[in-house]
């Protein structure tokens, strides 16, 4: 019997610690201006991600709600999924971070033309990470849709 229960707190906490680093990672998007439009497109990625896990996160610290949630096959599934958002989040930030930078001005994220264009090829890598967030995000929605059956 504990090892269900230590099971729904792994994951609470899992869930809980997504929340918060996805919410970094949108707030380090959002600061850069004058990004090119994949990266704009990306923050807008995070931001529905960080309510999806908002709403996962109230679930799973509702009693009654987490039991929902937290279905025997699914408590394992949604940890995988979890630590794979969160290797995700790593990878965005890394990618984010080489625009964040001060500008002659210093104003962070302030980018000039050619650090555009500079960053404009790295469009497939940051089109192949909103894919799979969109992935992840689906695969939430649905356990948390499991909860409003």
């Amino acid at each position: 019997m504990g090892e269900p229960l230590s099971l729904a707190v792994n994951v609470t906490r899992l869930v809980t610690k997504a929340f918060i680093a996805s919410k970094d990672v949108y707030s380090a998007v959002a600061a850069i201006s004058n990004a090119p439009t994949h990266i704009k497109a990306i923050a807008g990625d995070l931001e529905d991600f960080y309510s999806i896990l908002g709403c996962l996160k109230g679930y799973l610290e509702d009693g009654e709600m987490s039991a929902g949630v937290l279905h025997a096959s699914e408590k394992v599934n949604i940890a995988s999924v979890i630590e794979n958002c969160m290797q995700l989040f790593t990878r965005i930030n890394l990618l984010i971070n080489s625009y964040n930078s001060r500008g002659r001005r210093g104003g962070v994220g302030d980018m000039g033309n050619w650090r555009k264009i500079k960053y404009s090829f790295k469009l497939a890598e940051t089109e192949a990470l909103r894919s799979q967030l969109a992935a992840h995000k689906m695969t939430l929605n649905m356990a948390i849709s499991l909860v409003n059956l």
